[in-house]
């Protein structure tokens, strides 16, 4: 079988370690408690900066897959493959902690194996949805006038940015699939052009 080897584009292996970089900073920002201070110190505001800095990382995300996959052929069991990949890390962080704390708790141990179904991390969640929806986003691409996606995907961002901003669209501050599909669209878009 013949493999086509594709280049590599050094942008989008930047853009994908300074998004890894940004949602570990965000994570120790966040679960760490560092941004539940209510002072207004000089500390403090460096930290809503920093947070502010690193907000963009699960929109990049977003973006890339859309730029990266907006050509590809979609393969559902990559999804089988990235479940599995979640259970596991679910399995083993959850385990580890119990080892380091010194503590077993049935209930967490038995919620990181079920990740998805109990609602543990809302990224693969809204994932799992922008993922079943690829081939029907990629087929758009494909078949419509480039003015009608364009059109679409301004619609969409106008939306969430002023309705969806109040509250309306359920988007839960951009945690959602909709905002995921919104920047997907976004991404494959720009490549596109």
């Amino acid at each position: 079988m013949l493999q086509i080897k594709r280049k590599r584009n050094y942008g989008i292996d930047i853009a994908r370690i300074l998004s890894m970089f940004m949602v570990v900073v965000l994570h120790n920002l966040l679960q760490g408690g560092v941004l539940d201070f209510d002072s207004l110190g000089t500390a403090n505001l460096m930290y809503f900066y920093l947070e502010n800095l690193c907000i963009i990382a699960v929109n990049l995300f977003a973006l890339i897959s859309g730029y990266l996959m907006v050509d590809r052929k979609w393969k559902w069991q990559k999804l089988i493959v990235l479940w599995c990949t979640v259970i596991f890390w679910s399995v083993v962080t959850t385990g580890s902690f119990m080892v380091f704390r010194g503590t077993f708790n049935v209930k967490l141990l038995i919620k990181s194996f079920f990740p998805v179904l109990l609602k543990q991390y809302w990224y693969f969640n809204g994932y799992i949805v922008l993922f079943l929806l690829i081939p029907f986003l990629n087929a758009g691409f494909k078949y419509l006038e480039e003015k009608v996606i364009s059109s679409v995907i301004l619609a969409l961002v106008l939306l969430s940015v002023t309705v969806g901003f109040i509250g309306n669209l359920f988007e839960q501050g951009g945690y959602t699939a909709f905002w995921l599909t919104v920047m997907y669209l976004v991404g494959a878009w720009i490549k596109k052009r």
